[in-house]
């Protein structure tokens, strides 16, 4: 049932012209060692903050992710066209996916 909803989020999340409903919303994905879980933060109907709250990923690789992608999917506003970080695929593949989880509930 969960991997449905990440499923419809992907085609339907992110963008400049998406608004979403202002809120705090958490979601989980994946990763290469363990569950990746985001805090998201919604203000004005855009993404404002992305917090990894918790995560066991292997450090180097994980710490070459984290910070990249979170800026990236501020940036875009979701997650449509952004892409992994070269050489941490894994992970960047989990922060995505929390984040399109975490939105879900925002639409």
């Amino acid at each position: 049932k969960e991997e449905a909803v990440v499923e419809e989020v992907v085609t339907a999340v992110g963008g400049a012209d998406v608004a979403f409903n202002d809120g705090v919303y958490e979601g989980s994905a994946q990763g290469h060692v363990d569950q990746i879980t985001v805090k998201v933060t919604v203000e004005g109907g855009k993404i404002a903050a992305i917090e990894v709250t918790a995560q066991n990923e292997t450090p180097a690789i994980y710490g070459s992710a984290a910070q990249p992608m979170i800026e990236k999917i501020i940036a875009a506003n979701g997650t449509v066209g952004v892409d992994a970080v070269a050489g941490a695929t894994h992970s960047s593949e989990a922060i995505i996916g929390a984040v399109e989880a975490a939105l879900a509930a925002a639409l």
